[in-house]
């Protein structure tokens, strides 16, 4: 007997398509995502209100994407203004309460500028956006500025800088970061109060912190953590050759007028008179162009490339830390256009050559997003090195026509230096030596024996030619300035009773900064009656523009080639000499006085490594002899004998003033 197979059917088994809905976990939506599916901007907050649209900001996409990267801590971006960074922090708030819920907390500088921004764009976006305001219950009244606002699902913090106890509450996990270099260096007595507020992350794993800001100067926090990150560039591709490029200000081409200065601000503005040029191509760029760049463009870290297919070229780092910099030339061109970058250029030049640093501050800041950081002048010992030559020390070479000395005066001994000048400030070192000598007394009252000074100061040097050879002819020093700092009565006398030549006290001083020197009366000293007496006999003090004689004695020493201006040093100079040479550098530094106004002072100092600058000392007041001396009106040993006679007889007028 035999059975037919038959075929059994069995119900399916597995959950419906609404229960494989319900079941199935829900695809978290990226910050890029949220806001382009939810967020409404306001008519009264933006400029382009409606549904917030990526293409205005391009650049800003892979910042947002980055709060969905696990691998990543940290986002810095240093930015222009109006770069559209304060709407994307406003995004991921957003996208974090109706997303990814956890503690988040926003940072504002000052109270106010937390109360201003939740009135005019945090309300908003709640309001605007359904999504968010369910979470609110539809209270916008819940939301709060300096404690918590609790949601349904996560709690919000808004807080500001110059709250220690805003800053150093509750955990968080999320935390922002707005204008980080506008908030105080120290809260009270606490420390600052960024590391304040990342404290608060420590009990989360995966925390994130999100900054940005107009960058200030090379001490502002947003340029530092720029820099510790992986320095992104945006990398735009010419609509022309195809080729990527950074874009920077170098790029912009301006038209000048027949003398070659820059037009005024209105005429720039008014359009044509500026433009953008490829640096690969060397076409010009209309403000379509422009913008067709940036739409293509890419964020590349520092040191790499984009090649021409768009392809990263170079070893990206591996860091959990993303830094990004936009600039102006970047922005939609509804924001901002090349013409009034030049306007705005045009103006900071003429205000900076007018003595008004505020303008270009604000330009690079503002408009190009970089740290403004002025040169500061320095003294390098390497590059001093090379101007060691192969003429005899305490010999006057052939291009010498004055000699100029300086004196600095120490506790128990001397440094003295002997300059030779010609044409233009073109230096030889003659003579550089540390003489010791003995002193009667004990302390600054001690009488100290002038006597190897007096020797030094009265003697003559032989002239030499270009082959060394002594050609016969002896020179005395023209002018000699003793730094009368130290033992001033001592000084004062000696200068009073030398009769050899031409011998003045003389001291440096910081705050001249529109002349190089000048004559004023003598110091305090322990004798009024003997000062009254100098006096009488003409004695002056010259006060020397440290800053300013320093500066150009500095740019002497980075003169690179023989010629006017460039310092000769002798056979046989010394580490000892070079290094005090290059003891000291230019510090600029800037900070806000009672009135609140940004103030820039540049003051020479030493370096960190703290070298003696004896020399240095005595050659800056050697140069300021040679100003005194009048060496500016050095003839030209290349220029017709008949001008250089009108310089000769110019010289001896000068002479003859200073004598009298």
């Amino acid at each position: 007997m035999s059975y037919a197979a038959k075929e059994i059917e069995f119900p399916s088994v597995g959950p419906l398509v609404e229960e494989r809905a319900v079941l199935e976990p829900r695809r978290k939506r990226t910050v890029v995502e949220w806001a382009q599916q939810e967020r409404v901007l306001d008519r009264k907050t933006s400029a382009i209100p409606g549904r917030f649209n990526w293409e205005y900001v391009p650049f800003l996409r892979e910042p947002a994407l980055c709060i969905s990267d696990m691998a990543i801590r940290r986002i810095t971006v240093r930015k222009c203004t109006q770069a559209g960074v304060t709407e994307l922090l406003n995004n991921i708030i957003g996208w974090a309460v109706d997303e990814s819920p956890a503690p988040l907390m926003l940072v504002m500088p000052k109270e106010s500028d937390t109360a201003r921004r939740m009135e005019t764009r945090i309300r908003p976006m709640f309001e605007a956006c359904a999504s968010l305001l369910r979470h609110l219950d539809g209270d916008l009244e819940r939301l709060n500025v300096g404690k918590e606002t609790v949601l349904d699902n996560c709690i919000v913090y808004l807080a500001w800088a110059t709250s220690a106890a805003a800053l150093a509450d509750s955990p968080v996990c999320l935390l922002l970061l707005d204008e980080i270099d506008k908030y105080p260096d120290r809260v009270g007595k606490e420390g600052d109060p960024a590391s304040l507020a990342e404290k608060r992350q420590r009990t989360f794993v995966f925390a994130k912190t999100i900054e940005g800001s107009t960058p200030t100067d090379q001490y502002g926090r947003i340029g530092i953590d720029y820099n510790a990150g992986d320095r992104r560039r945006w990398w735009v591709r010419c609509p022309h050759c195809r080729r990527h490029h950074v874009m920077r200000w170098g790029h912009v081409v301006l038209d000048k007028n027949d003398k070659g200065q820059l037009l005024s601000r209105a005429e720039y503005a008014g359009g044509g008179r500026a433009r953008y040029v490829c640096p690969d191509c060397a076409v010009a760029w209309s403000e379509a162009d422009r913008w067709s760049a940036v739409q293509a463009g890419r964020w590349a870290p520092g040191g790499c490339s984009v090649d021409a297919k768009g392809r990263i070229v170079g070893q990206i780092p591996r860091t959990n830390h993303r830094s990004y910099h936009i600039s102006a030339l970047m922005l939609y061109p509804g924001f901002s256009s090349i013409d009034k970058l030049a306007g705005a250029w045009a103006h900071a030049v003429a205000r900076q050559k007018s003595g008004d640093l505020g303008p270009m501050i604000d330009f690079v800041n503002s408009e190009l997003g970089e740290v403004w950081a002025e040169a500061e002048a320095a003294t390098d010992i390497d590059v001093l090195r090379e101007h060691v030559e192969g003429y005899e020390p305490d010999t006057v070479p052939p291009g010498a026509m004055i000699l100029t000395a300086a004196i600095d005066v120490q506790q128990d001994h001397f440094y003295a230096t002997v300059w030779g000048w010609g044409y233009g400030f073109e230096g030889w070192l003659v003579s550089a030596q540390r003489i010791e000598t003995e002193i009667v007394g004990e302390g600054p009252t001690g009488v100290m024996d002038f006597t190897p000074i007096r020797q030094l100061l009265g003697r003559t040097w032989p002239r030499v030619d270009a082959d060394g050879k002594a050609t016969g002819e002896n020179i005395p020093i023209a002018l000699t300035f003793i730094d009368s700092q130290y033992r001033p009565d001592q000084v004062y006398d000696f200068c009073a009773g030398f009769t050899t030549g031409d011998c003045w006290p003389a001291r440096g001083d910081d705050s001249l900064r529109d002349v190089y020197m000048q004559p004023s009366n003598l110091e305090k000293s322990a004798s009024v009656r003997r000062r009254a007496l100098l006096r009488r006999a003409g004695l002056q003090l010259w006060r020397i523009s440290s800053y300013m004689v320093k500066s150009q004695l500095a740019r002497l020493m980075n003169v690179p080639a023989e010629g006017p201006g460039y310092v000769h040093l002798p056979a046989g100079t010394g580490e000892e000499f070079l290094g005090q040479m290059t003891a000291e550098h230019l510090k600029v530094n800037r900070r806000r006085n009672r009135y609140g106004k940004m103030e820039t002072t540049r003051i020479w100092t030493l370096k960190p490594e703290h070298i003696a600058n004896h020399y240095w000392d005595c050659s800056y007041l050697a140069l300021a002899a040679a100003r005194r001396r009048g060496v500016r009106n050095l003839p030209d040993p290349k220029a017709p004998a008949s001008s250089r006679r009108r310089i000769v007889r110019r010289m001896s007028t000068i002479e003859r003033f200073a004598r009298e």
